[in-house]
């Protein structure tokens, strides 16, 4: 999987480094502290067999009572989904309740560690019964870096991958190696310095900015 993800990550810097230089050139702007690289990325290993993916649930369940260190619960959309499927039966005079599809696994607050597990039902599946570990992952976090303003990029993720195994073997060994996943997408960032764009203003203000919604009547 590492080559594969160096190679998203390659593409990825030279289309951005592409703009970036276009942007110092016609501007002439100091874009030295400027980072490009990435906020979250997600991971997938498919698991075959219901048995072996109640396994893996159990362990998720036992891992969630021993330590209290992690959340299990039904998404939201998964729920809207259950819901409009009971509408319909109760429409038509069938009882069966709708079984969940995906559960979303967080670490608690006080024990955050850069990802969250979803388990789910693969509904693309046809001969066999197969599922989908997906693990989404902030590399700062899972990393232990401090820094918030430096994006995280290719260096992390020796690092990454060693924290992601270490946080698997403790709640199964079913759940595999980072090396076993496959990249499903990276959420890609540039953090500006807004010193370096000639910006006036305070961070606080441009994440204000940020949250409201239609036409900026008054921006300065």
């Amino acid at each position: 999987m590492i080559e594969e993800w160096n190679a998203v990550i390659a593409n990825y810097y030279r289309d951005i480094s592409i703009i970036a230089n276009r942007v110092r050139e016609e501007d002439d702007i100091d874009m030295t502290r400027t980072s490009i690289g990435f906020h979250t990325f997600t991971i997938f290993i498919r698991i075959i067999g219901g048995k072996n993916m109640k396994k893996i649930f159990r362990e998720f369940e036992n891992y969630r009572s021993e330590t209290k260190a992690i959340d299990i619960y039904i998404p939201k959309d998964e729920k809207d989904r259950m819901n409009d499927i009971r509408e319909i039966r109760a429409i038509t005079g069938m009882n069966k309740s709708p079984k969940p599809r995906k559960w979303r696994i967080d670490y608690t607050h006080d024990d955050r560690k850069g990802i969250t597990w979803f388990l789910k039902y693969d509904i693309h599946s046809t001969e066999y019964k197969e599922y989908i570990i997906e693990a989404r992952i902030n590399p700062k976090i899972l990393a232990g870096i401090k820094d918030y303003i430096t994006a995280s990029d290719s260096s992390y993720m020796k690092m990454v991958e060693k924290r992601f195994n270490d946080e698997a073997r403790k709640i199964s060994k079913d759940l595999g190696e980072f090396s076993n996943y496959k990249l499903k997408r990276v959420d890609f960032c540039v953090n500006f310095d807004l010193k370096e764009l000639g910006i006036k203003c305070i961070p606080q203000q441009m994440m204000t900015l940020y949250t409201i919604k239609g036409e900026v009547k008054n921006p300065e």
